[in-house]
């Protein structure tokens, strides 16, 4: 999976060299940059960093010898694939540059058909049983619903309140969606 964001990003490079489409932003947009290439760093550490723990490897080619569901994977069914995203677009930032941005949905959309659904499919077939009580419970990329009421999260929920989905009927009038609840209910998932 790193080949595919390292060679699409290596080509668009090239194509910033020839013909540069530069982002505005100066020093804060190379921070934030920056900021986003270490917390992939990070989320990429702490998820090697599980899979050790649970002693099972890290390499995708290789029979895995225990479904990981803790740590990182509480948050993200793939959290090294979303960390790799995370840094890509991070030195997107750094250089300045458009053209890598314009390339991430395609490179997301090839690492979802060709790496997450095979992953997905292997351990559904691995592990039978205990498998599908995992996706439901688990998005492929960040579930927030998971993360400990201490979490920045909840306190801003409670100082806002909860982010609620809003109708606007033909006459332009706002009214909340009253099945919010059931689909985001982890209890009725």
């Amino acid at each position: 999976p790193p080949v595919v964001y390292f060679g699409v990003f290596g080509l668009m490079w090239a194509l910033h060299w020839w013909r540069p489409w530069l982002i505005p932003g100066g020093r804060a947009l190379s921070a934030a940059g920056l900021a986003l290439v270490l917390a992939g760093i990070g989320l990429t550490i702490w998820s090697i960093a599980t899979f050790v723990r649970a002693h099972t490897t890290v390499v995708p080619w290789e029979q895995v010898s225990a479904m990981v569901t803790t740590g990182p994977f509480q948050l993200s069914r793939n959290p090294i694939y979303v960390s790799d995203a995370i840094a890509y677009l991070g030195v997107t930032m750094l250089i300045h540059s458009w053209w890598p941005l314009l390339a991430l949905p395609f490179v997301l959309l090839v690492i979802r058909r060709t790496v997450i659904d095979r992953d997905e499919h292997y351990l559904a077939a691995r592990y039978g049983d205990s498998y599908p009580a995992y996706p439901p419970s688990v998005r492929r990329c960040i579930s927030l619903d998971t993360l400990p009421p201490t979490s920045a999260r909840c306190r801003c929920v409670a100082r806002f309140g909860p982010l609620r989905p809003v109708a606007v009927n033909q006459h332009g009038t706002r009214a909340p969606v009253a099945s919010y609840r059931h689909h985001r209910d982890p209890q009725t998932r």
